[in-house]
């Protein structure tokens, strides 16, 4: 009984498609969730840079990108990141410290390092 159910080809189709669907799931929110996640972030954190520098805002990014870094990005991709010259938690410091910055030139040399540190053009540039 086990054997003819176990030939039947819609149980191996169904077992198949299980499979599928697991290593998608975990492919998808283990890796690919996470790195779309910290691009995000970058993207934000450059808007802002060329934006207004809203306090609030700047704290909030420098948060999530140490949320970012410590719990979610794999750690063959922290790895990549530092191979590539980013450090998103250098940049977090960064950020912390521009929002709380009073002078304009101080505010455009904070600017620049976390630039720097995520691997973002500088001010005028272009990609």
């Amino acid at each position: 009984m086990i054997v003819e159910w176990l030939s039947n080809p819609i149980v191996w189709a169904a077992g198949l498609s299980f499979c599928i669907g697991a290593f998608g799931y975990v492919l998808f929110s283990r890796m690919l969730w996470p790195l779309w996640r910290y691009r995000r972030l970058k993207q934000r954190v450059e808007k802002i840079l060329s934006a207004s520098g809203d306090k609030a805002a700047l704290r909030e990014c420098a948060g999530a990108l140490t949320a970012c870094y410590n719990d979610t990005l794999p750690y063959w991709y922290r790895l990549a990141l530092k191979n590539r010259g980013e450090a998103p938690l250098e940049a977090a410091g960064h950020l912390m410290t521009l929002a709380n910055v009073k002078r304009p030139q101080d505010a455009g040399r904070r600017s620049d390092a976390v630039r720097r540190a995520l691997g973002l053009p500088a001010a005028g540039e272009k990609r």
